[in-house]
C-alpha cells in the first residue's frame, strides 16, 4: 500500500516548516504574477503538453517520435512546454485550468492531490489494459498509479509514469564510511564518535525544515521507516498521529539533542538568512553528510567554489536513506506521471500520447 504522505505531513508542517510560509507565499505571488503576464497566447489548435524539469532539455524529439508512431499527426500541430520549477508550474497550471485553458496532457506528482487532480481523468482500460500497465511497469507504480474498481467503474490507468527517485545520505568520504550510514544506530554512533575529533564539522545537515530542502520528505521517511507502520491500516488514526510525533521528534533530535551533539540548529539562522540549505555545508566542508534526492547533486555542484570543486567531487559518495531496522519498512518514492485534462481539446490525441509514453521504450 503506498502512503499518501500530503495527508502524513500535514501537520507535520505545521510544527517545522510554519516560519517563513507566508514570505515565501508572498514570493511566489509576486514571481508568478510575473509569469502570468509575460506567457505567451495560446495556440488553441495545437495539441499542448506542460512539465516540469529542473533542467529543461529540448523535448521535440519525443513529439517527433509520437508523430512517427502515429503518422495520421504528421501535419498536426504540437508544443510541449518545460518548466524549471513547481511552483511556477503550478501556478500557470492552476491558472489555465481556471480560464477554460489548460493543456491536453501535464505532470502531476504521485505524493501531492489538489485541484490539479481534480482536472485529470484516467486512460480509458480498452484503450490501455491495466494487466499490461502491471507488466511494464514497477509495482511501486502499478500499485500507485490503478485507480481500484468500483460497482460501477472498471479498474483503469491514472496516467503514465517519469521515472522515479527515492532519497539518499551524500556524504564527505574524508569523514565518513558506508557502513556507518546503513541504520540510524550507525549514524547516530558515528556522529557522537565524529563529534569527538572534529568540532569545528557538523556530522549530518539536518534536523530542521528552513535549511533543510526535503525535511517533510526526510519525515516522513522516517516514519514509514517505523516497525509499527505495518499496523498503519487506514483508520487507525491515532497510531498514525502517534508516529508521526515520533517521526518528528526522531528528525528534530538532529537539530539539537544534548546526547547526540549534532546541533544542527546552531547554523540555521545564518543559512536561512543567506538562503542556504545543507547542500552548501557539505560544499564547503562544513559537514559531513546531507539528505536529498538524486537531484539533489546538482545544488551540492552549485555550491562548490572553482578551487575545490575537483578535489571534493573525489570524495563525493551517496548511500541509501538508513533503516532503524533493516528491511523493515517502506521507502518513500517520488516521481511526476503523466496524465490527460479531463477537458483536452484533443482527448483522442491525449490518449493515444499516453499509450504512446506506456510503449516506447
Amino acid at each position: 500500500m503506498q502512503y499518501n504522505k500530503t495527508k502524513i505531513i500535514f501537520f507535520i508542517v505545521v510544527a517545522i516548516l510554519l516560519v517563513g510560509i507566508a514570505w515565501l507565499f508572498m514570493g511566489l505571488s509576486n514571481s508568478n504574477h510575473n509569469a502570468k503576464n509575460t506567457r505567451k497566447k495560446t495556440d488553441t489548435s495545437a495539441f499542448r503538453v506542460w512539465m516540469v524539469s529542473e533542467n529543461p532539455i529540448n523535448m521535440s524529439d519525443l513529439l517527433q517520435g509520437f508523430k512517427k508512431a502515429v503518422p495520421s499527426y504528421k501535419s498536426q500541430a504540437m508544443q510541449i512546454e518545460v518548466f524549471s520549477n513547481y511552483e511556477e508550474y503550478n501556478y500557470a497550471l492552476t491558472s489555465a485550468f481556471a480560464s477554460g485553458d489548460g493543456p491536453d496532457v501535464f505532470t502531476l506528482n504521485n505524493n501531492e492531490h489538489s485541484v490539479l487532480t481534480d482536472n485529470s481523468v484516467g486512460i480509458s482500460p480498452d484503450t490501455l489494459k491495466v494487466s499490461d500497465f502491471r507488466k511494464s511497469f514497477k509495482p511501486v507504480f502499478s500499485n500507485d498509479l490503478i485507480e481500484p474498481a468500483t460497482e460501477k467503474n472498471p479498474e483503469f490507468v491514472k496516467g503514465i509514469p517519469v521515472g522515479y527517485e527515492t532519497l539518499g545520505l551524500f556524504y564527505n568520504k574524508k569523514y565518513v564510511r558506508s557502513n556507518d550510514l546503513a541504520t540510524f544506530a550507525q549514524l547516530n554512533s558515528k556522529i557522537r564518535e565524529f563529534r569527538e575529533k572534529n568540532s569545528t564539522i557538523l556530522p549530518i545537515a539536518m534536523g530542521n525544515g528552513g535549511a533543510v530542502k526535503y525535511a517533510p520528505d526526510i519525515i516522513t521517511q522516517m516514519m514509514l521507516l517505523d516497525s509499527k507502520m505495518q499496523e498503519a491500516k487506514p483508520g487507525i488514526t491515532n497510531l498514525k498521529g502517534n508516529l508521526a510525533e515520533k517521526a518528528i521528534a526522531n528528525y528534530l533530535m538532529y537539530g539539537q539533542d544534548e546526547n547526540l551533539k549534532n546541533n544542527f540548529d546552531d547554523y540555521y539562522t545564518e543559512l536561512v538568512r543567506n538562503g542556504k540549505t545543507g547542500a552548501y555545508m557539505l560544499a564547503n566542508n562544513q559537514a559531513a553528510v546531507a539528505v536529498g534526492y538524486p537531484k539533489f547533486l546538482e545544488e551540492i555542484e552549485k555550491e562548490l567554489s572553482s578551487h575545490n570543486k575537483r578535489t571534493f567531487k573525489s570524495f563525493l559518495a551517496v548511500e541509501p536513506f538508513p533503516y532503524f531496522t533493516p528491511g523493515i519498512g517502506k521507502t518513500l518514492v517520488n516521481y511526476d506521471y503523466f496524465a490527460m485534462n479531463k477537458n483536452a481539446a484533443h482527448p483522442e490525441i491525449a490518449e493515444n500520447f499516453l499509450i504512446y509514453l506506456a510503449t516506447e521504450e
